[in-house]
């Protein structure tokens, strides 16, 4: 199974789109192919590896912590400082 973080992916293509255009307007057709082609990038690069991809998205529940216990488990001790 090959965990693919959505917010990460796009946020990374916007990025990268308005870099290469010099623009501060996405064209959203643009960005969806260059999401679209990382998706493909990561299938065709780690698919025979591990598996097909899950595409994940964040809300308030992180689901990084049902698959690692310790996702952000010293940022409460830092705050608590």
């Amino acid at each position: 199974m090959i965990l693919v973080d959505m917010s990460q992916i796009s946020v990374a293509n916007v990025m990268m789109h308005l870099n290469i255009n010099k623009t501060t307007k996405p064209d959203e057709n643009m960005v969806r192919h260059m999401i679209l082609n990382s998706l493909r990038m990561y299938r065709s690069r780690f698919g025979k590896e591990y598996g097909e991809l899950v595409l994940c998205f964040d809300s308030r529940h992180y689901w990084r912590r049902d698959h690692f216990p310790n996702y952000k488990a010293g940022r409460k001790k830092t705050r608590d400082r």
